[in-house]
């Protein structure tokens, strides 16, 4: 299970971050998990090492998640982090298409991205299609993983907070189908409670 304690997500993208955070699948081999195992002690310098060292999918996507972590522990922002995050997160998917967990690790990337460029820079970029292609292949690859359930409805909401009606009309994005995502990844893993805490947020930010 995702070692939350040591994860500090700011407002407004908190709901999205950490709802993508937490999604964690089964692990494919034995080879990431030592790299695993640095994640969860909080050492993630090593971790991100150790992950690329492995160079697989399951050990890349450890690494984008220690990428990830240590980004939002620091005082300040720091893109070049992110952009690390997102790399190693672009390479786990390039050798294992078919992991959903890398897939969402590679949508928060770029979603925490977006709060440090700005909005504008994040259309330029056009971080809200990649990050909503990337997670509709993780909900295609993993239809009942509450973390990439609400992951898809953090999506939805923070596009339509932040962008508005704009944001609905070029990104097809809506609070309802927001809501009743992350409602489903609720109900489909009850024993995350991570997920309503992270839905109360993001109805409340």
């Amino acid at each position: 299970m995702f070692h939350r304690a040591r994860v500090r997500i700011a407002l407004p993208l908190k709901a999205f971050s950490l709802a993508l955070l937490c999604a964690l699948l089964a692990w494919p081999a034995a080879s990431a998990e030592s790299a695993r195992d640095l994640y969860v002690r909080g050492d993630y310098a090593a971790a991100m090492r150790e992950g690329e060292a492995q160079n697989t999918g399951a050990a890349l996507a450890e690494a984008a998640r220690a990428a990830i972590a240590d980004a939002q522990l620091r005082d300040t922002p720091c893109l070049d982090c992110l952009q690390r995050a997102e790399n190693l997160a672009r390479r786990a998917v390039a050798l294992d298409t078919n992991n959903a967990d890398a897939l969402v690790l590679f949508a928060v990337s770029l979603g925490l991205q977006a709060r440090v460029v700005g909005m504008v820079r994040a259309k330029l970029n056009r971080y809200p299609e990649q990050a909503k292609d990337a997670l509709e292949n993780a909900v295609r690859l993993a239809p009942r993983d509450g973390s990439a359930l609400a992951a898809m409805g953090g999506w939805h909401v923070e596009v339509v907070r932040n962008g508005g009606i704009l944001g609905s009309v070029l990104y097809g994005a809506k609070i309802e189908t927001g809501k009743k995502l992350f409602q489903q990844g609720i109900m489909a893993d009850l024993g995350n409670l991570v997920l309503p805490y992270q839905f109360a947020l993001s109805l409340a930010g």
